[in-house]
């Protein structure tokens, strides 16, 4: 799914600093989606560790076959 937001599709990745998020942008479509990678979800479980929240919420599993953005939560909240 991620290959249709590359930039041969238009679309560039960004980093939103102040979310701590990245997003793709395509000036041509004036398309902005934003979405969570492994780096964005270390970030979130730092808060969540940080300000003792109960877990994270992430869009959509079912669009992560490998688990690869679960296993960066789980490592996240409970790794050492």
């Amino acid at each position: 799914m991620m290959e249709r937001f590359t930039e041969q599709n238009g679309f560039v990745r960004l980093w939103d600093n102040a979310a701590k998020a990245p997003f793709f942008w395509s000036a041509d479509s004036t398309m902005l989606i934003s979405y969570d990678d492994p780096e964005s979800l270390r970030h979130k479980a730092e808060f969540v560790k940080e300000h003792g929240l109960g877990g994270i919420m992430y869009w959509e599993h079912s669009h992560d076959p490998e688990e690869i953005l679960l296993g960066t939560i789980y490592e996240g909240l409970y790794g050492s």
